[in-house]
């Protein structure tokens, strides 16, 4: 009989596409999320629970070879600190804990770029020290701690993805993002705040997929932290253009000068609110003028992983889902998890 994946937090962008990566693979699933999703096809054993509930990922966990564990808060949910806690921090020791005393073999965690910080010395590499943005990547940078312990350990065999923006079908969690697809559906013009020559960054959703697949079945690992992107980061500035003539906009881009930024970004910091229109969270305004890239090498060696797409395909690609499902009715894009 097939091994048997946990996903916890599958019904999100990238664990639907995991979902479907291990099925693909010949692997048993089951899902562990706060609800049910009806796309998932009838083999995939779908748990309802909270990760802040120890009793239900025990149960969930009970049986599995390996662990995805994915199900976490993200800055832009605006969540009060201590919910982050509980949910990034003490979800992850409830998963962990729950796999040592079940006996799991691996734990696939999807960490983040962002406890890097917004810096200008690209391309990122895996040891380079942590900056950090907010709660969330402190959240992360401290389960990753935990994950490494056990591992190091001997008790688990623990694998720690860090991941830029993830792009692909179901991308609904980036209101900057969406705003900029709607300007290019309507023509209209972008602005594009920051330095034009910064490097923009991404991960097509299925080569984020991918990783976690090869991640789970991979001997020989006992504990490995990696970053996983697109290979090109190119500069903001040519790839909007680019990526507005590629899918026939006729929208402009309007690079904002840094200068005329900074003293917005320095308020927004201040007071802890986010961006009117686009949401986003003031501790990743800095980001605007750094922009992001990051090495990838240490995937390509340990795992044999490469993306099969490049950032202006990937937007492409994650623009023309979005053209076709906007007009989704908002029950049905709760249920499938737009929210």
């Amino acid at each position: 009989m097939a091994d048997l994946h946990l996903v916890t937090g599958a019904r999100g962008v990238l664990g639907r596409a995991v979902v479907a990566r291990l099925l693909r693979g010949g692997l048993r699933v089951r899902t562990l999320d706060l609800f049910r999703s009806y796309e998932f096809p009838a083999e995939v054993e779908q748990r309802i629970g909270d990760v802040r509930d120890a009793d239900a990922v025990g149960r969930a966990v009970r049986g599995a070879h390996v662990v995805h564990h994915l199900a976490a808060l993200l800055p832009q949910k605006r969540a009060p600190r201590q919910l982050m806690q509980a949910v990034n921090v003490g979800g992850t020791r409830n998963v962990l804990d729950a796999c040592l005393r079940e006996g799991v073999g691996r734990l696939v965690f999807a960490s983040t770029i962002e406890l890097y910080g917004a810096r200008p010395d690209l391309p990122v590499a895996e040891d380079a020290t942590p900056l950090f943005t907010g709660e969330y990547s402190r959240n992360k940078w401290e389960c990753e701690g935990f994950l490494r312990e056990a591992a190091e350990d001997g008790k688990i065999s623990c694998v720690a993805f860090r991941m830029p923006m993830i792009f692909g079908p179901g991308f609904y969690h980036e209101r900057a993002m969406l705003t900029l697809f709607d300007c290019i559906r309507r023509g209209l013009p972008i602005l594009l705040p920051g330095d034009p020559r910064v490097p923009f960054t991404g991960l097509w959703v299925d080569d984020g997929a991918e990783g976690f697949h090869r991640a789970s079945t991979r001997p020989g690992l006992r504990w490995l932290a990696a970053n996983l992107a697109v290979a090109d980061a190119p500069p903001a500035l040519q790839l909007m253009r680019d990526f507005a003539g590629a899918v026939g906009s006729r929208s402009r881009v309007i690079p904002v000068p840094p200068l005329l930024l900074r003293p917005g970004v320095s308020l927004f910091k201040a007071t802890g609110l986010p961006v009117p229109v686009t949401r986003t969270p003031p501790e990743l305004l800095d980001f605007i003028f750094t922009g992001g890239h990051y090495d990838i090498t240490r995937a390509r060696k340990q795992l044999g992983w490469s993306p099969t797409r490049n950032c202006l395909e990937m937007l492409t690609e994650t623009y023309r889902w979005y053209i076709e499902n906007r007009r989704v009715p908002p029950r049905e894009r709760r249920l499938h998890g737009l929210r």
